[in-house]
C-alpha cells in the first residue's frame, strides 16, 4: 500500500506541473488576444485547460489543488498584462470558480479520470460548463467593473461564449482520449492527414486577406468526412483545428467573411460562436458514428451467441433510427424498422416478404453476389455504397453495410444497415463543382477547361485533327469598371457569359478564363464552321451591350480562333495562336474575328 500510495503521489506530481506549465502557456495565449475595447481575450484557453485539469484529477486534494493554481496563475497573468491588482483577483476567482463548478457537476471525483465516449458524456459537459462559465462571467464582470470598464450584457455574453468556445476546443477533445480505443493504422493516419491538410487550405483560402465571400461553412464539410470516416479523437482534432484556425487567420489576416464585420464585439462573438460551432459538430457526429459502430458490433456478437437473441434484435431493429432490414441469403426481407420504410416512403408491410433488389437499381446479379459476399464475411461488415430512389421517386444514395447474424440449417440472416448520405453526397458534388467552376460566371474555369482541350487533343491524336479553339476577349471592358464600378462589371461579365452559352450549342465548350477572356471550344468544326460561330458570337456580344446603359454600351468582343488541324499543320500551340489571331482582331480595330489568317468585321456578316 505505501507504494500504490507514492505512486499515486508522483503521478499527481506530474499531472500538477504539466498542467501548470499549460495554463501559463494558455493564460499567455489568452491575453495576447485582449481586445482593446474591454481588455478582455478574444478566446481564454486557460478556461479549456483548467477545466481539463480539474476533470483530471484523481481526488479531492488535487482537485482543490487545481483550482487554487488556475485562480492563481489568471490572477498574475492578468494583472501583469494591464489589470489592477484588486480587478485581477477577481479575475482570477472567476477563473478558479468555473473549474470548481465544472468538476463538481461532472460527478464525485473517483480514482478513474473523466471521458467523454457517449453522446450523453458530451452533453453533460456543455451543462457543466455552461453553468460554470455562467458563473464565471457574473464574477468576472465585477473585475472588468473594478478595472473601469462598464459591464454589460454583450460583454457578459461574450466572456460565457469565449470560455464555452475554450472549453468545448481544448477540453472536450482531451477528453475523448479515454474513450473506446481504435487501432490507428497507416492508411487512418494517411486519410486523417489529408483532411487535416485540405482543412488547412480551405480555411486559407475562405479566410485569405480580401476574401470576403460568406463561405465559412465550406471547412465544415470536413467535419462530415473525418466524422465518418476517422476515429473519435482524430475527428475532435478536425474540430478544433477549423475553429482554432479561424482564430489564427482572423489574428494574423483579418481576412474572411468574419473579418469584414466592422463591429469588432460583433466580430468578436460571431468568430467564437463559429469556433464553438466547428469543435460542436465534430465531436457531435463523431460521437453517435462511434456509438453506430458499437451498436453494429453488439447487434453481431448477439447473432453469434445464440438464436434466442432474435427477439431482442428485432426491437432494436425497430427502434433503430436508421435503415435496417433482416434478408435470407435469397435476399428476402425478413424483418424492417419503421426508419427503412419512411426512407423509401412506404410501410413496414410494403418491405417484409419483398425481395432486396426491389429497393436497388443495381443489376439483380449485383445485388445477389454483394449478399453472396456478406454471408462468406462469417459476420464482418461488407460496404458499399447504392445509388437507389425511393417507392415514390426521390432520388436517395445509401451508405451500406451488412454482417451474418445466424447459421442454422445450412440458412443465415443477414442484416443491412442502409444510411442515407444523399446529402453528403450533394455537398461533395457542390465542393466539386466550385473547384471546377467560376463563381462569377457559373461557366467552367480555366483548370476545368484545360482538362477538356486534354482530353479533346487526346482524341485529335488518335482520330485525326478536328475542332477549332476561339478566344473572346472584351474590348473597353475596363471603362466599364473605371466608370460604373465592379459591381457593374461583375453583372457584365455574368450577362455575357449567358450570352456566350445560349449562342452555341451543347457539344461546344464555353469556359471563362479570367478577367474579361473566355474560351470556346468547338469540337466538330472545321475553318468555315470556326468563321461562322466567331462572327455570332461578336454580333451577339455587340447586340446585347448596345442595349445596356452608360460604357457598357462600347463593349464589344474581339475573337480569334484557329483550326486543330492548322495549329497542327503549323506545329503551334493551338491556345497560343488563337491568342495571336485574337489580338490581331483587336489590332485591326475590335469588334471583329480573326480565323486563321483572314480577319472579318460585322460588316461582313450583316
Amino acid at each position: 500500500m505505501p507504494t500504490l500510495t507514492r505512486l499515486r503521489e508522483v503521478e499527481m506530481l506530474r499531472r500538477t506541473v504539466t498542467f501548470a506549465v499549460l495554463s501559463v502557456v494558455a493564460i499567455a495565449l489568452g491575453r495576447s488576444t485582449a481586445q482593446p475595447e474591454t481588455g478582455l481575450a478574444l478566446m481564454w484557453p486557460a478556461a479549456g485547460v483548467g477545466a481539463l485539469w480539474a476533470l483530471r484529477a484523481r481526488s479531492d486534494r488535487e482537485v482543490a489543488l487545481a483550482v487554487a493554481l488556475m485562480g492563481i496563475f489568471a490572477a498574475v497573468g492578468n494583472g501583469v498584462t494591464g489589470f489592477p491588482v484588486p480587478a485581477a483577483l477577481v479575475l482570477g476567482m472567476s477563473t478558479a470558480v468555473a473549474c470548481y463548478s465544472i468538476r463538481r457537476i461532472m460527478g464525485p471525483v473517483d480514482d478513474t479520470a473523466v471521458a467523454l465516449h457517449r453522446l450523453s458524456h458530451f452533453y453533460r459537459l456543455l451543462a457543466a460548463g455552461g453553468v460554470g462559465t455562467a458563473l464565471s462571467a457574473a464574477i468576472g464582470m465585477v473585475g472588468i467593473d473594478i478595472a473601469g470598464v462598464s459591464p454589460s450584457w454583450s460583454a457578459g455574453a461574450g466572456w460565457w461564449l469565449r470560455n464555452m468556445t475554450a472549453i468545448v476546443v481544448i477540453a472536450a477533445p482531451a477528453l475523448t482520449l479515454g474513450a473506446r480505443r481504435q487501432r490507428l493504422t497507416r492508411p487512418i493516419l494517411a486519410e486523417a492527414a489529408l483532411v487535416y491538410g485540405l482543412t488547412v487550405v480551405t480555411l486559407y483560402a475562405v479566410f485569405a486577406p480580401g476574401h470576403t465571400l460568406p463561405l465559412a461553412f465550406v471547412p465544415l464539410a470536413f467535419i462530415v468526412w473525418a466524422a465518418l470516416r476517422l476515429p473519435l479523437p482524430l475527428a475532435a482534432v478536425e474540430g478544433g483545428l477549423i475553429a482554432v484556425g479561424a482564430l489564427v487567420m482572423l489574428r494574423t489576416t483579418g481576412g474572411g467573411p468574419i473579418g469584414a464585420i466592422d463591429d469588432p464585439l460583433v466580430r468578436a462573438l460571431v468568430l467564437q460562436g463559429f469556433m464553438m460551432l466547428a469543435a460542436t459538430l465534430a465531436l457531435v457526429l463523431a460521437t453517435v458514428h462511434a456509438e453506430l459502430d458499437e451498436v453494429m458490433d453488439g447487434l453481431t456478437e448477439a447473432g453469434r451467441r445464440a438464436e434466442e437473441a432474435a427477439a431482442g434484435l428485432r426491437t432494436l431493429i425497430a427502434d433503430a433510427p436508421y435503415g435496417m432490414v433482416v434478408v435470407d441469403p435469397d435476399g428476402r426481407i425478413l424483418e424492417a424498422n419503421n426508419a427503412m420504410a419512411a426512407m423509401f416512403e412506404c410501410t413496414v408491410a410494403d418491405i417484409i416478404g419483398s425481395g432486396a433488389r426491389s429497393f436497388s437499381t443495381r443489376p439483380p446479379e449485383e445485388v445477389r453476389e454483394y449478399l453472396h459476399r456478406a454471408v462468406e464475411a462469417g459476420g464482418e461488415a461488407v460496404t458499399t455504397d447504392w445509388a437507389t430512389h425511393s417507392l415514390a421517386g426521390r432520388p436517395l444514395h445509401l451508405a451500406v453495410s451488412s454482417r451474418l447474424l445466424t447459421a442454422h440449417s445450412g440458412h443465415g440472416q443477414i442484416l443491412v444497415n442502409a444510411v442515407d448520405v444523399s446529402e453528403r453526397r450533394r455537398s461533395e458534388e457542390r465542393l466539386s463543382h466550385l473547384a471546377s467552376h467560376d463563381a462569377l460566371s457559373g461557366l467552367p474555369n480555366r483548370r476545368r477547361f484545360e482538362e477538356v482541350l486534354a482530353r479533346h487533343r487526346d482524341l485529335c491524336a488518335t482520330h485525326g485533327q478536328r475542332g477549332a479553339l476561339l478566344l473572346v476577349d472584351l474590348d473597353h471592358f475596363k471603362e466599364v469598371n473605371d466608370t460604373q464600378g465592379h459591381a457593374v462589371g461583375d453583372d457584365l461579365i455574368r450577362s455575357v457569359a449567358d450570352v456566350l452559352r445560349v449562342s452555341l450549342r451543347s457539344s461546344d465548350t464555353v469556359a471563362r478564363l479570367g478577367g474579361d477572356e473566355f474560351a470556346v471550344l468547338l469540337p466538330d468544326a472545321d475553318t468555315a464552321s470556326a468563321d461562322l460561330v466567331a462572327a455570332t458570337l461578336v454580333r451577339a456580344v455587340k447586340e446585347h451591350c448596345a442595349a445596356l446603359d452608360g460604357a457598357q454600351q462600347q463593349v464589344t468582343a474581339s475573337v480569334g480562333g484557329v483550326t486543330f488541324e492548322e495549329a497542327a499543320r503549323r506545329g503551334g500551340d493551338v491556345m497560343g495562336l488563337a491568342d495571336g489571331r485574337m489580338y490581331e482582331a483587336k489590332a485591326s480595330g475590335r469588334d471583329g474575328y480573326a480565323v486563321m489568317a483572314r480577319r472579318k468585321s460585322t460588316a461582313d456578316v450583316a
